[in-house]
């Protein structure tokens, strides 16, 4: 834009402006005129500007970019803004709250440009408790390797695997969006010039925890997975430092509940119940983990700020464990196997990438080897996710092995003997 467009649009967000006021604005340069006309005005900066004088036309012009851009900010012409200085007019839609015209105006520059409004829109949708539409927003512009944004990433899934409501098959698309963005995060930073293996592991381990989640909504499709469902909730409370424990405790209890492993289902919803207890009352040394010393499973965990449940979902919890508790064909304590372990503790064994349980040797089956060191599946877990991809390939249990392939490197399609 030339000097004496810019001048003359200035000129024109002026309303009305009085002589006093446009004097004052040009004073410095011209103390012996006394009047002036907006016209009048126009001509003598454009000389000014033109002229001789460069060093104050110079000076001048920066002045009337200032008042220019300022004038607009205060009527709110964003997109006019825009044309003169992209982050002032962005700054302003964002303020605005015009977060689609903000972001697809962003989109049309740098990176950086676009992912400072696309970090801020999320930050504040996290801040709402608009967890899925922020994910949303890294689904459709991903996620770079900024670091400025990884404590967001973070965020972004720390808060889904709290949330309620995520559990059944129509949450299986949020779950496979966190998990594009933390496979290739993880990835990513595998490969930076200067890779950080604590910052590696942890989001390794995050993508992991998704990874759980999204199989666990996918085998809730098949009749035959249920199991594996159980399987997938116990082996998240492996996790139970970073999900929040009474959701994780009363998830398993749940999920073991409903495949008959009573025991089981008795120690977690008890458990459930001290945790909630403790969180009520505030204070962790209400809570026992001597029911859980063979196992793998954190102690050393926080407090969640609310109770997971209602307090009639709380209640009927409470009358299953009194009920059970008087049943004498019914243990509660864990089970263990030869290792004198809970069967779902690693002790230093890979975990399945299709049920978390350990890969264990010595039982007879050889585990499936997939394409990647370290990826491996039990025998009997992998045939049935074969199995039910092969019954019901409508389901999402085929996008998982896909999945798989993705993640894991080349998988065997068809069932093992």
């Amino acid at each position: 834009m030339q000097v004496h467009e810019k001048i003359n649009l200035y000129l024109q967000t002026l309303q009305n402006p009085a002589i006093d006021q446009v004097h004052h604005q040009i004073n410095p340069h011209f103390q012996h005129i006394t009047s002036f006309t907006k016209k009048q005005v126009e001509i003598v900066m454009y000389n000014i500007l033109e002229g001789n004088q460069l060093t104050s036309g110079s000076a001048y012009e920066a002045y009337v970019d200032e008042r220019y851009k300022e004038s607009l900010k205060r009527q709110g012409r964003a997109d006019q803004l825009a044309d003169v200085d992209i982050i002032a007019g962005l700054d302003l839609l964002a303020e605005q709250n015009q977060w689609s015209r903000c972001l697809e105006t962003a989109s049309q520059h740098s990176q950086q440009v676009l992912h400072k409004y696309v970090a801020l829109r999320s930050t504040q949708l996290i801040q709402e408790g608009f967890t899925l539409e922020a994910l949303s927003l890294y689904s459709k512009y991903e996620a770079p390797l900024f670091p400025q944004n990884f404590n967001i990433y973070k965020r972004l899934a720390i808060d889904m695997f709290g949330m309620k409501g995520l559990s059944s098959p129509d949450s299986y698309t949020s779950w496979t969006q966190l998990r594009a963005m933390l496979l290739h995060l993880s990835e990513g930073m595998k490969l930076a010039d200067e890779p950080q293996p604590t910052l590696v592991k942890e989001f390794e381990e995050l993508l992991l925890i998704c990874h759980y989640y999204a199989c666990r909504c996918s085998f809730r499709e098949v009749k035959s997975l249920e199991g594996l469902v159980a399987k997938l909730s116990i082996a998240l409370l492996r996790h139970s430092d970073i999900i929040p424990a009474d959701k994780a405790f009363y998830d398993a209890g749940t999920d073991c509940k409903a495949v008959n492993m009573d025991s089981e289902a008795f120690v977690f919803l008890n458990h459930y119940l001290d945790l909630t207890e403790a969180t009520e009352e505030g204070n962790l040394d209400l809570v026992d983990y001597t029911d859980f010393s063979n196992t793998d499973i954190p102690t050393e965990i926080q407090l969640p700020a609310t109770p997971y449940l209602s307090p009639l979902e709380h209640e009927e919890v409470k009358e299953w464990i009194l009920t059970v508790s008087m049943d004498q064909k019914i243990s509660q304590t864990l089970p263990v196997d030869e290792r004198g372990l809970f069967p779902a503790t690693l002790g230093g064994a890979l975990p399945c990438v299709v049920s978390g349980y350990p890969v264990l040797p010595g039982r007879g089956r050889s585990p499936v080897e997939l394409g990647r060191p370290g990826r491996l599946a039990n025998r009997d877990d992998w045939n049935k996710l074969i199995m039910a991809a092969k019954m019901s390939p409508e389901a999402n249990v085929t996008d998982v092995l896909g999945f798989l392939e993705e993640w894991c490197g080349a998988a065997p399609t068809m069932l093992l003997q």
